[in-house]
């Protein structure tokens, strides 16, 4: 028996010792099959991670062959352009970089807003200034100055003239002046430019002819500054003005003495040049009335502020009263040259009022962009002459084309002119603009297309207030003109559709054999110009509505242009530039429906009693 039991004791342990064998055998087994799991994953791993370098490097590769791609048919696009489109081209991007810098500027000068002033306020005299010589270039202004090294000198005695707070009038009235709008004018003849002065110096912040409206404009942040030429006063001689924003708008004429041939902004400190004057006051403050100011950031010329340098004046095209017209070469990089018309202001003409209307219609062409209105390129106005640079049109003048070639045009070669006017001038109304010269005389033909020019009388709607010596074009001016003085959106109206005679008859003056005395007193009796039997009847109808009295009745430029598109068919993207202005007209036009009955105009001038208006 005993030894039964140890047997069946030795089997149980060996039952139990295979069991535990079994037990310890089965997670190795477990861990070869994660093994071998994992080693497949990673295989599959390995593999997805090759495919996605493959795709990357196709991608880059396909990525490199559509640049390549794209850059060979943006060559073959550009080739059969002409300069006049690659020039358009150029100044955009111009435009696009100089707007991007000076938001990048202004944002930098935000960031040293925080830094101390370089100079305290003081009683002291100014300082001198250090030995080593800083450009005030628009790089280096930009960048922080170092301090200078302050040496302190007894104080002087300041020679500077009283500032006015209040001006009196012929009628002995006393007025306050603004402090924001300042200028301070240092009387005497030595105040004048000196002649070899030329203002084609490097320092970018010389603006030249620039007016008093567009320094307020350019000169925002306090520090801003600019040098330019001005006239005080007409007939006197001109002289250079500091104009700089500090809490305000402030425009200091400089001294110039004519003995040491030197410049300040007071007689008792002048420099050697205006570059070391603004080299100092970068520095330095300098008072005006209550403020010390600080010049900081110089305000560089604009795209549209050319230099004499870049033009090459050939041909002569033209002259009238205000100069003349030339083609010439204008270079907008160096390595790129266009075609241009540039209209020179005369010398003898270049009057403080002449120079002020010049620069008002650069202001109002710098900003227009559309194929029916001639592009406008820049200005030259750093020293005289004053150059006015627009785009050259290959047949020149639409009323010379009609007269030579008027009897072989087609009807709908002249609809086509019709309606490229029509949409120049619905832009023009979108913009709030009034052209109030519309001939055939003032617009340009290139063969196939019509520009609207010469925008010397172009005003700011609604309403433009005539004064009584003003010229204008008798023979396209609205009876309500004629009336009241008062030039408006639906006045232009009219006027195009006298144009739109004139294209009819190939530049016929209106109302032949009339003198202008009598074109005022039938016009406003009621006589009209005849359309030719040819005309569209569509065409007629629309005449005759904008030929009404009642200018409450008549369409506006954007209904002219969509039927001018009708009747010739054209849908492309100067259709969908005009239907954009169209909910502004309707809007514009409902205002000025309610303003021509009751006109409210700043003008000292009476206003005419409204029964007789």
């Amino acid at each position: 028996d005993t030894l039964q039991l140890k047997q069946s004791e030795n089997d149980k342990d060996k039952l139990d010792s295979s069991n535990m064998d079994e037990d310890v055998t089965q997670p190795s087994d477990i861990t070869s099959e994660e093994k071998l799991e994992e080693t497949e994953s990673n295989k599959q791993k390995s593999d997805e991670n090759v495919i996605l370098e493959d795709k990357k490097v196709d991608e880059e590769v396909d990525k490199k062959v559509d640049e390549e791609v794209d850059k060979k048919e943006e060559k073959k696009l550009m080739e059969p352009l002409g300069e006049e489109i690659k020039s358009h081209m150029i100044m955009d991007k111009l435009q696009s970089q100089i707007f991007v810098e000076s938001d990048a500027f202004k944002r930098k000068m935000s960031k040293e807003k925080l830094q101390k002033d370089l100079v305290k306020d003081d009683t002291s005299s100014p300082v001198q200034p250090s030995p080593k010589t800083i450009h005030a270039t628009s790089s280096i202004m930009k960048s922080q100055i170092a301090k200078p090294t302050v040496i302190k000198t007894p104080p002087i005695k300041s020679t500077a003239t009283k500032i006015q707070t209040t001006k009196q009038d012929e009628s002995g009235v006393k007025t306050a002046l603004k402090p924001p709008k300042v200028t301070v004018a240092i009387p005497g003849p030595e105040a004048v430019i000196p002649s070899t002065f030329t203002g084609d110096s490097e320092d970018d912040y010389f603006h030249g002819f620039l007016p008093r409206e567009d320094a307020n404009m350019l000169c925002v942040l306090d520090g801003d500054f600019l040098i330019r030429t001005t006239e005080v006063s007409s007939g006197e001689d001109r002289q250079l003005c500091l104009s700089v924003a500090w809490r305000g708008k402030h425009h200091i004429i400089l001294y110039y003495d004519k003995k040491k041939n030197q410049y300040g902004v007071k007689p008792s400190h002048t420099f050697s040049s205006i570059t070391d004057l603004v080299n100092y006051y970068a520095q330095h403050k300098f008072k005006i009335l209550n403020e010390r100011v600080l010049l900081k950031n110089p305000i560089v010329a604009q795209p549209w502020e050319l230099k004499h340098q870049q033009l090459e004046l050939l041909q002569k095209l033209g002259e009238g009263a205000f100069g003349e017209v030339h083609s010439a070469n204008l270079s907008l990089t160096p390595r790129f040259c266009v075609k241009a018309a540039v209209k020179v202001l005369k010398c003898d003409a270049m009057t403080k009022e002449k120079v002020r209307e010049a620069m008002c219609e650069v202001r109002m062409l710098r900003n227009l962009r559309h194929e029916n209105i001639v592009r406008f390129y820049g200005v030259a106005n750093r020293r005289e002459p004053l150059m006015i640079v627009m785009e050259l049109v290959k047949e020149g003048g639409l009323n010379s084309f009609l007269k030579k070639n008027g009897n072989n045009l087609s009807m709908n070669i002249k609809l086509s002119m019709i309606r490229d006017a029509a949409c120049g001038l619905a832009y023009l109304h979108g913009k709030n603009i009034m052209h109030r010269d519309l001939a055939t005389r003032n617009c340009l033909y290139t063969g196939e297309v019509v520009k609207l020019s010469d925008f010397g009388m172009a005003a700011y709607g609604p309403q433009y207030k005539l004064l009584p010596t003003d010229k204008a074009p008798v023979r396209w001016i609205a009876p309500e003109v004629f009336r009241t003085l008062i030039y408006s959106f639906p006045s232009d109206t009219w006027a195009f559709f006298i144009m739109v005679w004139e294209i009819f008859n190939n530049a016929m003056e209106p109302y032949p054999g009339w003198d202008r005395a009598r074109v005022k007193i039938e016009v406003l009796k009621g006589s009209r110009l005849s359309m030719p039997s040819s005309t569209p009847i569509k065409l007629q109808q629309l005449c005759m509505q904008t030929w009404n009295t009642d200018i409450n009745k008549r369409p506006t430029m954007h209904t002219v242009a969509s039927v001018m598109m009708r009747l010739t068919g054209k849908t492309d993207a100067s259709e969908k530039q005009t239907r954009t202005t169209a909910t502004r007209l309707i809007q514009m036009n409902q205002n000025m429906q309610v303003n021509y009955r009751s006109p409210k105009i700043a003008s000292p001038h009476r206003l005419i009693p409204k029964e007789k208006r």
